[in-house]
């Protein structure tokens, strides 16, 4: 009896290609990110790069950088200066300033300058670090000691004659010194190093310090509100609090002994510079992406306007400006799911370019080989266009594993999918 002959069937499916942000670890999403820079959020799960930035002046040794009232501050070496002109000067090293009332003050130099009449001075108080401003009150950190001015006066930290109105100090003995302070919420928040305290109350005679995590901060710079919760840094990544405990939020990033972190809450989105890198994390998305590749010494917000101050000590406005961005984004290794019997057929990517823009796009064949430059595309003058839509397709070579890398320079937005052949003999 003759039977008929069954034939192996190649089925195709179809599957989209998608980039939902960025994981540095090894075991890693099919639609996340393995590496990249210069990259931008707002059409995630699509490659974009973030928008240029513009070059605002050049300092000669920066240590911070701020906007009150429309108008840009900084300290450069020892000199503190407010609208481009020099007002103070002031011991080395790192400051923490805050706007009281009109008056930008300064610790730990004890000095203020009054943007609103331009005078300046200086003020008798406590030794103090870090400094916040709540209710009406500059709080300050140092060591293990919290202080608080006299309400409205922050040249006035020793008056304690029992009414709502004194000045206030408390000595929090525990392990380690004070590391930051925040304003958050109805409360006051404290940092050590591995610690984190809450003040509740609102007068001297109701204040109350509380241990409310084991989890601390080591960056005062690092801490920013954002949609109402609050970031900060400690040794294991970056950190989030709403109440109850912190939870770290960075384990995409594999962030380990975590030194110093700078950041920024802007236009809903958490920027943080770690080391060399400037990372965006848009929290309706969940997602993490390299925004700059750039370090940074401080921020600050005008309007909705971010200042960056680089680590190469210029100042920079973020998304203004014509720079030709240079920008990367490198997918997972993918497995080419030899146990499963299937294999990647072909890659297709589609791309909007705007005009005087070009992407080239690199592929990867197990792991040991080198990325090998298979398509590089250019929209110029000539197609008379301000912006072109393309679309191309990669067929690929059977393989065990394989990576796609696509860089560019300018304004692009990519989306992809992938097809693959399910049941195939390999």
């Amino acid at each position: 009896m003759k039977h008929p002959q069954m034939n192996n069937i190649n089925n195709t499916k179809t599957t989209p290609l998608l980039f939902k942000g960025l994981n540095r670890n090894v075991i890693i999403g099919d639609d996340e990110l393995a590496d990249g820079f210069n990259l931008d959020t707002k059409n995630l799960p699509a490659i974009t790069p973030r928008l240029p930035m513009s070059v605002l002046g050049t300092l000669t040794a920066p240590t911070q950088y701020g906007v009150v009232d429309g108008n840009h501050y900084y300290v450069n070496a020892n000199k503190f200066y407010y609208g481009g002109v020099e007002k103070l000067t002031l011991t080395g090293g790192r400051k923490s300033i805050v706007d009281f009332n009109g008056n930008l003050v300064i610790f730990p130099d004890k000095k203020f300058y009054n943007w609103q009449d331009d005078t300046s001075g200086t003020f008798t108080s406590p030794d103090v670090d870090y400094a916040v401003v709540h209710y009406n009150r500059i709080f300050g950190i140092k060591d293990n000691y919290v202080n608080a001015c006299k309400v409205g006066d922050f040249k006035v930290w020793d008056e304690f004659e029992g009414t709502e109105m004194d000045s206030w100090s408390a000595d929090v003995y525990s392990d380690g010194v004070f590391t930051a302070i925040a304003s958050y919420q109805d409360h006051v928040i404290f940092f050590k190093k591995n610690l984190m305290y809450e003040l509740y109350g609102y007068t001297p005679s109701q204040f109350k310090i509380m241990e409310s995590s084991k989890i601390g901060c080591i960056s005062q710079d690092s801490i920013a509100e954002v949609r109402g919760v609050l970031y900060f840094a400690n040794e294991d990544g970056i950190q989030t609090y709403s109440g109850g405990f912190p939870r770290n939020m960075s384990e995409k990033l594999n962030i380990k002994n975590l030194n110093n972190a700078v950041a920024v809450s802007a236009n809903g989105n958490y920027y943080v510079a770690i080391d060399d890198v400037t990372y965006i994390y848009d929290m309706p998305r969940e997602a993490w992406l390299p925004y700059i590749n750039k370090g940074a010494i401080d921020f600050a917000m005008h309007g909705t306007n971010i200042i960056m101050l680089g680590k190469d000590k210029k100042a920079y406005i973020l998304e203004r400006g014509t720079e030709p961005v240079m920008w990367s984004a490198t997918t997972k290794n993918f497995d080419g799911g030899m146990f499963n019997k299937k294999y990647p057929k072909s890659i297709k990517l589609r791309a909007k370019l705007e005009k005087g823009t070009e992407i080239k796009i690199y592929i990867c064949y197990n792991e040991s080989e080198n990325f090998e430059l298979v398509k590089h595309i250019r929209h110029t003058d000539k197609y008379h266009i301000d912006s072109r839509d393309i679309r191309t397709i990669l067929h690929l070579k059977r393989c065990s594993n394989y990576q796609l890398k696509i860089e560019g320079r300018g304004k692009v937005v990519v989306y992809g999918e992938i097809d693959m052949l399910i049941g195939s003999d390999i």
